[in-house]
């Protein structure tokens, strides 16, 4: 739902957490400020106020529209937790934001910075496989894919601007436009190469060993079409190049993310665009 005011929108859809809304501002069709917030609580209705009148918007007539959205959006006399089996859908039909696996098609999130009336934010674009068509679109709950539609839970909030990004502008317009095509047999050898450059294994062991690494590589980019998936054991003497392996996977595997050194805060930050490589 949007209430537009002289120079900016306010929208607002439920969010997946109970009693919380996704709030987002737009002035130009640029999105200046987003976020989850508990409308029906008057201290994050003020601390939202303050946010947007540092965007330069009026201070009442934000208070105001803040007030309305809460009053639509209120709960009261409605039972949220009465689902009848019209609404019912298959539990194969949700999917994680950043990435989804259906057949026929997949896609991928990525979190790009546009520019606004302000300044620059930030924003959540979906980039999907569907049935030989690439296409891009801005990421929405529900998206239309393979002639059906995919619910996406939990909805990310807006990325923030210094959200890392891995896919550059040049090499994803490349895609869209049918470039990209690659001889998936010559990737996996190029693969076992790099590896094999790097470290060395014990002769009765290396090619072995290689081909596990690059096979569970090539994993980490499709663990979503699998239940279950296997996890890596690293172990041996000092000096034996265990650091190495660890670095050579980060810059190899899909979206990885260390916990060395990482406070709980930041991985619950990075859980929208870093996952799932640990």
């Amino acid at each position: 739902m949007s209430i537009p005011t002289s120079d900016y929108t306010l929208t607002w859809k439920p969010s997946s957490t109970k009693s919380k809304i996704i709030l987002r501002c737009e002035r130009d069709k640029n999105v200046i400020y987003t976020d989850e917030v508990n409308i029906q609580s008057e201290k994050q209705r003020a601390e939202v106020a303050n946010r947007l009148v540092a965007l330069s918007c009026d201070r009442s007539t934000v208070e105001l529209e803040l007030l309305s959205i809460a009053d639509v959006a209120s709960p009261k006399g409605t039972d949220t937790t009465s689902v009848t089996l019209s609404q019912e859908i298959e539990r194969s039909a949700v999917h994680r934001p950043e990435r989804f696996l259906v057949d026929g098609a997949n896609g991928i999130t990525i979190p790009i910075v546009t520019k606004t009336s302000n300044g620059v934010a930030g924003q959540s674009m979906v980039y999907i496989f569907d049935r030989g068509v690439r296409r891009c679109e801005r990421m929405e709950p529900q998206l239309s894919i393979a002639d059906s539609t995919i619910y996406v839970d939990p909805v990310p909030p807006e990325p923030d601007v210094t959200t890392r990004l891995d896919w550059s502008r040049h090499s994803r317009d490349a895609w869209l436009a049918g470039g990209s095509k690659v001889d998936p047999a010559k990737v996996f050898q190029r693969l076992v190469a790099t590896i094999d450059r790097y470290l060395e294994f014990p002769k009765d062991k290396q090619a072995g060993t290689l081909l596990t690494l690059a096979t569970w590589v090539v994993m980490t980019y499709h663990y979503h079409a699998w239940s279950s998936v296997g996890y890596l054991l690293v172990n041996g003497p000092p000096a034996s190049g265990k650091s190495t392996l660890f670095r050579l996977l980060s810059e190899l595997c899909y979206r990885p993310f260390s916990t060395d050194n990482t406070s709980s805060g930041a991985g619950r930050n990075a859980r929208w665009y870093q996952v799932p490589v640990l």
